[in-house]
């Protein structure tokens, strides 16, 4: 197996159509380039069937592309094609994939725009295709990378064209669909912009985004709130230095003990999402703590927890049939269950409405709203509460 390769993302879309020739003057659409899906698998032809479909079941049964001994396109494989060679009774240990692979997926360049690339993929069977350059795959365009420019447009409008899209190598979050990454974070946005306007709200002076990861969400804040200072804060050091550095942020690396993080001033706005979701429960005062110590006097804290998640999505975030049913048991029990994953450092979490409650209570927040299932893009649907910190 082999994989698309991982071209270097521009720092804006903006800025692609600055340093475009053929681009006419104050022109910003976004290219198949800008939002393509990289660093996407390959097959070599003579990969068996087998071992093809272990991969596709990897990937959601999402079709791969097949290249020759010289790194060109000779076709594609879907679950289609491998169900259909077993039904010819062909011994998938021993057949080559290139000898069941189809051709015909529309392909597009990297450098032509989205709007060319939407009507070309219009009659994709798959919903995704093939970005090729001298032959060769270096990408894949899906619909979901589509969806998640157009959310960018609706979401920022003009504004859209100035999303930092630079990706940082070491960033785990993104699995290789620039579409479903900005999905989550145009999203997190939404989630912002929509208590402001409920509460009356102002746009906010200072934000701090913790933790920031590598500036998944944090790219539409810069651009949705221009005039605000951003801090970054997380226990992944190469996250908070790439976030500062790409995004102009203060850098304040986070702790394990909560307790041993110090902030420069106090903050309108706090972004926290998907920490509580990882925290076991005898951690979750500190951290509300902290987040306290962080806000001004009325300013705003968002962060996510889980609800109740059934036992096959719990098994599809890695754990084993064991680890669910002892989860769901001590959530049923408790109101709030967590399994461990990190040797402490970080699990798995449930909690019900009533017991996260419960904990904003004892702290010196107090609860705004809880909004279930409010950030959908993340899997699965995280719950959304805001909090504040009350004056004097």
């Amino acid at each position: 197996m082999a994989a698309c390769e991982r071209r270097e993302r521009p720092r804006s879309i903006r800025a692609v159509a600055a340093n475009d020739d053929r681009a006419p003057a104050g022109a910003s659409e976004a290219l198949v380039k800008d939002a393509m899906s990289l660093g996407y698998p390959t097959l070599e032809a003579a990969t068996s069937i087998a071992a093809a479909a272990s991969l596709l079941w990897a990937k959601g049964w999402l079709p791969v592309p097949v290249i020759d001994g010289d790194g060109r396109l000779a076709g594609v494989v879907s679950e289609h094609d491998i169900v259909r060679a077993v039904a010819h009774g062909l011994d998938p240990q021993q057949t080559p994939v290139s000898e069941v692979a189809t051709t015909g997926l529309p392909s597009v360049s990297p450098d032509a725009s989205l709007s060319e690339a939407g009507a070309a993929l219009g009659g994709s069977a798959y919903g995704l295709g093939l970005v090729l350059e001298d032959e060769r795959v270096v990408g894949m365009l899906t619909a979901s990378d589509l969806e998640g420019h157009a959310l960018i447009e609706a979401a920022l409008g003009a504004g859209a064209a100035d999303v930092i899209t630079e990706i940082s190598p070491n960033d785990i979050m993104y699995a290789g669909s620039w579409g479903a990454y900005a999905y989550a974070g145009v999203t997190a946005l939404g989630c912002i912009r929509e208590i402001l306007e409920k509460l009356g709200r102002p746009a906010p002076d200072r934000i701090l985004d913790l933790p920031c990861g590598h500036g998944r969400e944090l790219r539409f804040l810069k651009v949705a709130y221009p005039d605000a200072r951003f801090a970054v804060s997380d226990i992944d050091r190469d996250g908070v230095d790439f976030c500062a550095r790409t995004f102009d942020a203060d850098p304040i690396y986070s702790e394990e003990d909560p307790a041993e993080v110090a902030f420069g001033e106090p903050y309108d706005l706090a972004w926290c999402g998907s920490l509580f979701t990882h925290l076991s429960a005898d951690r979750w005062p500190g951290f509300l703590e902290l987040f306290a110590r962080a806000l001004a006097p009325g300013g705003l804290l968002l962060f996510t927890a889980n609800g109740l998640l059934p036992a096959d999505v719990l098994q599809g975030l890695g754990l084993s049939g064991a680890e669910a049913d002892r989860l769901l048991a001590d959530f049923k029990r408790d109101d709030f269950g967590y399994v461990d994953v990190a040797d402490g450092a970080w699990g798995l979490s449930l909690a019900r409405p009533r017991w996260v409650k419960e904990q904003i209570e004892r702290s010196r927040l107090e609860l705004v709203s809880y909004e279930r299932w409010a950030w959908k893009p993340p899997f699965p649907a995280q719950d959304v509460l805001v909090c504040t910190l009350p004056a004097g």
